[in-house]
């Protein structure tokens, strides 16, 4: 194992009053030990990134050990949420329209 040159990680809780979604990252990047012939060079390094995402008892992890590849998954998972995000938009307004004009009681869906 090699001297650590940068380490960062986070974790939150997305719903702590239910069953614990949460959201979890870390990037490590270390420089590899040089041993026998190899001693005195210029040593390599090492990236890794690992994700995890839980809800309740159903979880996603993934890790990446390129750059780039890392970057296209985080970026591409980005874009999703975002998508997400302006689906729940107009699928509130939807709902609050139909709420005003009689067609929905308020009573089945939290705010």
């Amino acid at each position: 194992m090699g001297k650590t040159l940068m380490e960062e990680f986070s974790a939150t809780f997305l719903d702590p009053a239910s069953c614990g979604s949460s959201v979890r990252w870390s990037v490590s990047l270390t420089e590899d030990s040089l041993y026998g012939e190899n001693k005195g060079k210029i040593p390599t390094a090492s990236f890794g990134i690992e994700v995890g995402i839980t809800d309740c008892n159903k979880s996603i992890n993934w890790s990446a050990h390129d750059y780039d590849l890392a970057d296209k998954k985080l970026y591409r998972a980005i874009a999703e949420l975002r998508k997400a995000r302006v689906a729940i938009a107009t699928a509130k307004k939807l709902y609050e329209r139909k709420v005003k004009a009689g067609e929905l009681r308020r009573d089945n869906i939290r705010d």
